[in-house]
């Protein structure tokens, strides 16, 4: 009776520890996930700013276009860019 009881138990901490392992593993693989997820939005947040930064040094420096001193153009660059202007 009592190696029974001995038995179920070895046998609940083995099950125990399947269990805890297989969770260790999803989180594990969850954590890289967000990891590649955050990457990737980063990516793009980039790739985006600087594709219309570009655009929007094109348009401005055209005179064609907004009929703008250059003072101006580079002024409203620098707030695009998040600098200071002195002027």
């Amino acid at each position: 009776m009592t190696t029974e009881i001995l038995e179920d138990s070895i046998q609940a901490v083995d099950d125990s520890d399947r269990s805890r392992s297989t969770n260790d593993a999803q989180k594990l693989c969850q954590k890289q996930s967000a990891v590649y997820l955050i990457l990737a939005s980063t990516l793009c947040e980039r790739l985006a700013f600087y594709s219309l930064s570009s655009s929007l040094v094109s348009y401005l420096t055209n005179p064609a276009a907004l009929k703008w001193t250059p003072e101006s153009s580079v002024a409203t660059l620098n707030i695009f860019y998040g600098k200071r202007s002195s002027i």
